[in-house]
């Protein structure tokens, strides 16, 4: 049974009847991606990543201050423009979070990597969906936890400093 990585080397020493094999890391094996030399089409995927990013980026920004300047009613179009600017503002962050998880598993499986090309997109955006799926479901507990201490925070006595029995933290509820 072999415990190697892609890109690591064995050290193995034997004391006694036991032998010991400590697992020497390539930590340079992510930076390896970066190189031009390697990939000419580099240059490409890089953009084509960083445009995704500051187009999502550029579409949370846009929702937020519509939102904050939006009347109480919102009118039908206004109502389906508000949900297509947050579906492609999510779809974005999920397409580049799946192209992550897939450069992660080149780093990890292949001895020599390159950057992955942009060709993936469906299952790129579906690994992403998946992902965030989980970091939301693993979070849940946590949240909620915080949630009730700061719910309890700020139903507990101030001493004094108190709006109607409520401390500055229940205030902002």
């Amino acid at each position: 049974m072999s415990l190697a990585l892609p890109g690591s080397r064995h050290n193995e020493q034997t004391f006694g009847f036991t032998a010991v094999r400590f697992l020497m890391l390539d930590y340079g094996a992510p930076f390896k991606l970066f190189s031009p030399a390697r990939d000419p089409r580099l240059a490409r995927k890089i953009l084509v990543g960083v445009s995704l990013l500051l187009g999502t980026t550029g579409m949370g920004f846009v929702l937020v201050l519509w939102t904050s300047t939006a009347p109480a009613g919102l009118s039908q179009a206004q109502r389906v423009l508000f949900a297509a600017v947050l579906g492609v503002g999510f779809n974005g962050f999920a397409l580049v979070g799946g192209y992550g998880l897939r450069v992660l598993s080149a780093v990890r499986s292949e001895p020599m990597p390159v950057l992955p090309a942009w060709n993936q997109w469906r299952h790129d955006w579906k690994r992403g969906c998946q992902y965030y799926g989980l970091a939301f479901l693993w979070a849940l507990p946590l949240t909620a936890v915080a949630f009730w201490c700061w719910l309890g925070s700020g139903l507990a006595p101030s001493r004094g400093r108190s709006i109607q029995g409520l401390s500055p933290s229940g205030v902002m509820m």
